[in-house]
């Protein structure tokens, strides 16, 4: 018997119709019950995470930039090209200080406090920011074995990798060496601006309901992938020159 055939049949049985349709509404309610729980749930974990970031603040940013700026200053010293770099690292922190804006957050600081930025001299700190360097590259890069690396960087290497040897006709050993450079150096980048708490944020905009009344979520869209775009530019120019 067809769907069709089965529902008609049902309502020319009166008995199992008032049955069938108070079934019905038990279902319904309890249909409605879960997407409340789960609009509830959404909501809580949402102001949990919100709870643990602040609204945006021109002060707070400005010290995670001048906290970042030690690490800028790092980098700097390892590359040939100061200037491209120098550019690059500018329209970079640009794009992040947008992204921010448009997020309506404010940075974490994730390797120095307050106190640091605002106190310490610039040489102790920047003495810092290299040590975090060095200790990221070294967990990420210098102790991991060839297979280990292959593991940890080949779906992200192999297609730059190829877009490499046809950007700048270089052969392949030489393109793979950029790749993991560009890889490991926005790891770097990315490890030194983020906040887990900031990323899972912008995640819940983008897919829940909850925040699309307070979200113009396609300029929101725009300002992370543009910022993402620089952070990856900027990584490859210090891969290029260093």
């Amino acid at each position: 018997m067809s769907s069709l055939d089965f529902n008609l049949a049902l309502s020319q049985d009166e008995s199992v119709s008032a049955a069938a349709s108070a079934l019905e509404r038990i279902r319904s309610k309890r249909t409605q019950q879960k997407v409340l729980t789960e609009n509830v749930d959404s909501a809580s974990n949402a102001k949990r995470k919100r709870d643990l970031i602040e609204e945006f603040s021109e002060t707070v940013m400005d010290t995670k930039l001048k906290s970042d700026a030690f690490f800028y200053e790092t980098l700097l010293k390892k590359v040939e090209n100061t200037d491209e770099v120098s550019a690059a690292i500018s329209e970079m922190v640009e794009s992040q200080i947008h992204f921010y804006k448009v997020l309506n957050v404010s940075p974490v600081l994730n390797h120095f406090s307050e106190h640091e930025v605002l106190n310490n001299s610039s040489s102790t700190n920047i003495s810092k920011g290299s040590t975090i360097i060095e200790s990221f590259l070294r967990t990420n890069l210098f102790a991991l074995s060839a297979a280990k690396r292959e593991e940890k960087y080949k779906d992200l290497v192999v297609p730059l990798a190829e877009s490499f040897v046809d950007e700048y006709s270089v052969d392949t050993e030489v393109a793979v060496d950029l790749a993991y450079k560009t890889t490991v150096i926005e790891n770097l980048i990315k490890h030194l601006h983020s906040s887990v708490y900031v990323n899972l944020y912008y995640e819940d905009c983008l897919s829940s309901d909850y925040y699309k009344d307070f979200f113009d979520l396609d300029m929101l869209k725009e300002s992370y992938t543009k910022y993402c775009t620089d952070v990856h530019n900027t990584a490859q120019i210090i891969a290029l020159t260093i």
